[in-house]
């Protein structure tokens, strides 16, 4: 309920100095009965989001205000509480005002860049490699991994020794052809066994397993995300493929910052990129939802810059009902 706090404050911030211990005038206040005090810097402010006169701004506020009115009049609640009810309903309006203003603005490039880019796997997927490996770690050192200024780990004979030989022995594995009428097993299979029948493979502490897809910079394609190492990306890429594993697309022994790798690159995945038309049809309303969640969030940080601002206790549960109405989640 992080947001609801948010939009707490903006309640708060929004009514901050503007008399709430007296009855300004607003436009039709004799409607309002007695005890009802809606501040006219907040009737403006609403009427300028919305487009609409005072009158209309000042109608769309009352709802709120009569809720704060109740609670002055029951005398359920202390006066600071009853002041602080107040605030947050004529803060709730303020909020949605805004809201309404970003979710009436046409979509702009910008925001279409910046929506496309926060659902990337869906809307800007890159083309990607799918691979497995056999690592060699590097041995551990307890006091190395404590010090922070300790110097990168070098690659020991054995951890060369041994990749090299995985190396060959996974080369030869897949150059051998099946024996006729033997169980269909995969290349991704046939490395990965070969892998972890090398000699030493668990003395040294190796592993060997299927990686994501990974893409030229690193980044992984799947729902998870993450970044590569980028010398594993390097490698992975380094490597000619033209749609079928095989032994040319064994990389080279290569280091990182784990240890010594070998891979093998068994797929491309395709890329996805619809137009922006597609993506305006398909999530119009999700692009101006996203907008104006980013711009509510710009406008409190500018708030709570500006002056300090108190978090009320009940701000979660009295806002949780405006961040539904104005996000849609």
């Amino acid at each position: 309920m992080k947001r609801a706090r948010w939009l707490a404050l903006v309640a708060l911030a929004a009514c901050s100095g503007r008399g709430q211990d007296a009855t300004p005038t607003v436009p039709g206040s004799a409607i309002y009965g007695a005890g009802i005090s809606i501040a006219p810097e907040t009737v403006a402010a609403v009427a300028r989001a919305q487009n609409v006169t005072p009158r209309a701004a000042a109608e769309s506020l009352r709802e709120d205000a009569v809720f704060a009115a109740a609670a002055r009049e029951s005398g359920v609640v202390s006066e600071g509480q009853r002041k602080s009810r107040e605030a947050r309903a004529l803060g709730r309006s303020y909020a949605r005002s805004l809201a309404d203003a970003s979710m009436a603005a046409p979509i702009s490039p910008e925001d279409l860049q910046g929506f496309r880019a926060s659902r990337w796997l869906r809307l800007d997927r890159p083309v990607a490699r799918r691979t497995v490996h056999m690592l060699v770690p590097f041995p551990s050192d307890p006091k190395a991994a404590k010090n922070k200024d300790a110097p990168p780990p070098e690659v020991t004979p054995e951890m060369r020794e041994f990749a090299d030989a995985a190396r060959a022995h996974i080369l030869e594995v897949l150059r051998t052809p099946l024996p006729a009428g033997a169980p269909v097993v995969s290349p991704e299979e046939r490395f990965l066994k070969a892998a972890k029948t090398t000699p030493d493979f668990g003395m040294l502490k190796a592993k060997a397993e299927s990686l994501p897809p990974v893409a030229k910079n690193g980044q992984v394609v799947d729902d998870e995300g993450g970044t590569f190492d980028a010398k594993f990306a390097e490698a992975v890429w380094a490597i000619p493929f033209d749609g079928e594993p095989g032994p040319s697309t064994i990389t080279p022994v290569f280091p990182t910052a784990f240890g010594l790798h070998v891979a093998f690159v068994l797929q491309a995945t395709e890329p996805y990129r619809p137009t922006d038309d597609e993506i305006l049809a398909a999530y119009h309303n999700e692009i101006l939802q996203l907008r104006a969640r980013k711009r509510l969030d710009v406008h409190i940080a500018e708030l709570r810059s500006a002056q300090p601002i108190r978090v009320e206790p009940t701000a979660d549960e009295l806002m949780g009902r405006v961040v539904r109405a104005v996000t849609g989640e």
